[in-house]
């Protein structure tokens, strides 16, 4: 059985890279470019449209949350070591790592180079990682160059039935800003973590965790499988390295590790003890970083008040369904996967228990109320099922009723395309709108980036800044100072914080009071841009507790006495 196991791995293994004909090479470099172009497409139109009077972000989506990761590059840049939590005034030691930002923030201290260059050229050459190491991994599992080349187009392109699913027509700004409560709306409209190409498309650390995923599994298969031990020391190391840019991702790991290493080591007894000493390895990798995390939540409140904060509702399955698509609907009807794994092929078993392991982990939420992300990279083990079960079953059963002609296969290939398509040109499209809209948040305005560069040259950065939670998003990326509140899972105490800035902007707050409140949150300077004309406050003519500073157009910063 052990022999028969390892032999169809190995069948199986990207030994044919080197044989693969002219055409499936073409398909690869074609499918690497169409993914690389679209995925830029909106940047490009953002920067190209920013002007003297408006300055792109560098956001085509989550917003909120790519103007904090700019803003931890900021602070690592600036610190000589770990970063400080920019989006909070309260006092705190340093506590806040993650492998990337950081990693960009140290690199920008010591050349130089510009903060948007880094950003935009480590999400090029993540996306460029993640799709080799998809090529390869499923080169693994897909011995047919054609139905690996497939398998490479969906991956990297596809996503579910997409906007077949919008019943109330939502408006853009609502679908890109992720109203999960929308009615109608599939999983791969609002969701990165459940389409490989949003993955791409939002953030360099996305398709940076994507690719360490491939990478760890596609050697959690080759130690366990094929007894490569070699491949286990790097893929432990792997393992370590995604704790500290996609912590969630351990929440899958360790326990497929478990199930593969129990499953598959129990029909291999002669290897029973080599395998659990290798699942011990990637379960250990995967807690160090989750270890760390927790004495670095002991000593931070603010990394504390993420943890706590960060609780993300699991929908309905029906539109996990919907945005997993034709792939899901395919590996669900496949009745000879459970035939090979009788049978005792390993990477049929591998696949499925992948999948099987992510589908319960979605609902632990009262265990894991992020369960929402732990979806991440799940679309590829489903993208190889479905392939497999689409050749090794409904062509042949099609082919033996039907006689299809080469122009009926032409037209359910037509049907297949358009069915998984549509989801990414319609967030690209929608994206590349906003992305040239000129409006906030993608967009700062010139008074905006003039106040922002004065604060930066000549304000005490020892102060904190009072704002809206709107503009406390944006101001510590471009100044290096810190905010009373920003972003809603960084900052601790956030609703309370939102409710005492209302009070604040709506003038309903007391000489005394607002004396006090600025001595106890170490506030020395307050931000009344475009976004604080909803409070129709006259706060800052009236308060003799602060002093103008600086003004611009719509925007004015006032000193605190």
């Amino acid at each position: 059985m052990t022999l028969h196991c390892r032999n169809q791995a190995d069948e199986s293994a990207p030994e044919s890279v080197s044989r693969l004909s002219w055409k499936a090479n073409m398909a690869r470099w074609l499918i690497s470019v169409v993914v690389f172009c679209a995925a830029a497409v909106p940047y490009v139109a953002g920067y190209l449209s920013s002007s003297d009077e408006f300055h792109f972000q560098g956001a085509v989506d989550y917003v909120e949350d790519v103007q904090s990761y700019f803003a931890w590059m900021r602070s690592a840049a600036d610190s000589d070591g770990l970063p400080v939590n920019l989006y909070h005034t309260s006092p705190e030691k340093p506590g806040y790592f993650h492998l990337l930002w950081f990693g960009l923030g140290k690199v920008r201290r010591y050349t130089g180079i510009s903060a948007v260059l880094l950003y935009h050229g480590s999400h090029a050459v993540a996306v460029i990682l993640f799709l080799s190491a998809l090529w390869r991994f499923l080169g693994r599992f897909l011995a047919d160059e054609k139905q690996r080349c497939i398998a490479f187009g969906v991956c990297a392109l596809g996503s579910g039935l997409g906007r077949l699913t919008i019943l109330h027509e939502p408006s853009i700004p609502q679908i890109l800003r992720h109203k999960p409560l929308i009615v109608g709306m599939s999983m791969d409209l609002w969701s990165a973590d459940v389409n490989t190409f949003y993955s791409m498309l939002v953030s360099p650390h996305f398709a940076l965790a994507l690719w360490m995923l491939v990478e760890i599994m596609d050697r959690l298969y080759r130690t366990i499988a094929l007894d490569d031990l070699r491949a286990c020391i790097s893929g432990s190391v792997f393992t370590i390295c995604l704790g500290f840019v996609h912590i969630y991702d351990l929440f899958v790991i360790a326990p497929l590790a478990v199930c593969f290493g129990v499953v598959y080591g129990w029909r291999n007894a002669v290897r029973f003890r080599r395998i659990l000493v290798s699942v011990a390895v990637f379960v250990i990798s995967a807690g160090v970083p989750l270890l760390v995390y927790r004495l670095l939540m002991l000593r931070t409140p603010s990394l504390a008040a993420w943890s706590a904060q960060n609780v993300l509702t699991t929908p309905a399955p029906i539109w996990y369904l919907l945005g997993f698509g034709l792939p899901l609907i395919l590996t669900l009807t496949y009745r000879n996967g459970w035939t090979r794994i009788r049978k005792g092929e390993s990477d049929v078993l591998f696949l499925f228990l992948w999948v099987a392991v992510v589908l319960p982990l979605m609902y632990a939420t009262p265990v894991i109320p992020f369960a929402k992300r732990l979806t991440e990279g799940v679309q590829i083990p489903l993208v190889i099922l479905g392939v497999r079960c689409l050749y090794e079953q409904w062509v042949p059963w099609i082919r033996e009723r039907y006689q299809p002609s080469r122009l009926t296969w032409s037209i359910l290939g037509g049907t297949a395309v358009i069915l998984i398509l549509p989801t990414n040109l319609f967030l690209v499209r929608n994206m590349t709108i906003a992305a040239t809209g000129h409006e906030a948040p993608y967009f700062l305005t010139a008074d905006e980036y003039r106040a922002l560069n004065q604060l930066d040259r000549y304000a005490d950065k020892d102060k904190g800044i009072l704002s809206t939670e709107i503009a406390g998003n944006f101001i510590p990326r471009h100044t290096g100072m810190r905010v009373y509140a920003g972003h809603c899972h960084i900052t601790p105490d956030w609703r309370k914080r939102r409710y005492l800035i209302s009070k604040f902007m709506m003038g309903q707050m007391g000489e005394r009071e607002i004396g006090m409140f600025f001595r106890e949150n170490n506030i020395g300077y307050a931000w009344f841009g475009q976004e604080t004309d909803r409070y129709r406050s006259r706060l800052p003519l009236e308060s003799k507790e602060m002093e103008l500073w600086y003004k611009s157009g719509g925007v004015s910063v006032y000193k605190v006495n």
